[in-house]
């Protein structure tokens, strides 16, 4: 599964799951927080790893001190939903540019 392929169902299984904190997966709601939307959307370590690795590209700097930054800025107290999605957008639209870039370079 390409990046962009595992960030795409990282935002569906959001969107259809719902967001949560704290925990990977809400046992009773069924809500995942973004590490466990991506552990779920990925099918595979290589694809979660680089999926992880492209959103934690578009994290904003100062997340980049901490140890897990990605589970970290998720479980912060004023974290949304919506920043949530807004950060997967962010990491799509970069691997959509990336792939985009790659097809180029191939045909060149």
């Amino acid at each position: 599964m390409t990046t962009l392929a595992t960030l795409t169902a990282t935002r569906d299984t959001l969107l259809t799951r719902g967001w949560c904190q704290g925990t990977y997966a809400h046992r009773v709601t069924g809500e995942v927080c973004l590490a466990g939307a991506v552990q779920e959307a990925a099918g595979s370590l290589e694809a979660m790893i680089d999926a992880w690795a492209a959103l934690e590209a578009v994290l904003p700097a100062s997340w980049h001190a901490s140890r897990v930054p990605l589970v970290y800025w998720n479980d912060a107290l004023d974290r949304t939903p919506e920043e949530v999605l807004d950060l997967v957008e962010q990491a799509i639209t970069h691997a959509a540019t990336d792939a985009h870039c790659a097809l180029i370079k191939e045909l060149v």
